[in-house]
């Protein structure tokens, strides 16, 4: 496998985090993952599940979010719909959202 030694370009770094060391750790994971899902029984969802929670957990403390209350979504433009539709009518009435 050929190494990722080319880590400049912002737009790779802030989209999909780039670090020394990435394609291990990647092909660790997904090594991982491949056990679980090509397994012959039932666990593969609560293994998913399990790591998305796990996942939401890390990024909670982070940020320093209240326990529970971080989620996910397939993308920003989705994730932002939902936040502005939760929103109270009129909140944004006249105003400009930029993402």
């Amino acid at each position: 496998m050929l190494s990722n030694t080319n880590a400049g370009g912002y737009f790779l770094y802030h989209s999909i985090g780039m670090y020394p060391g990435k394609d291990e750790d990647l092909a660790r994971a997904m090594a991982e993952f491949a056990q679980v899902w090509a397994a012959p029984n039932d666990k593969q969802w609560g293994y998913v599940l399990r790591k998305r929670h796990e996942f939401t957990e890390h990024w909670g403390r982070l940020i320093n979010a209240p326990k529970g209350s971080v989620t996910t979504t397939d993308n920003v433009t989705e994730g932002m719909h939902k936040l502005m539709r939760a929103l109270p009518e009129g909140r944004l009435r006249g105003k400009r959202v930029l993402v």
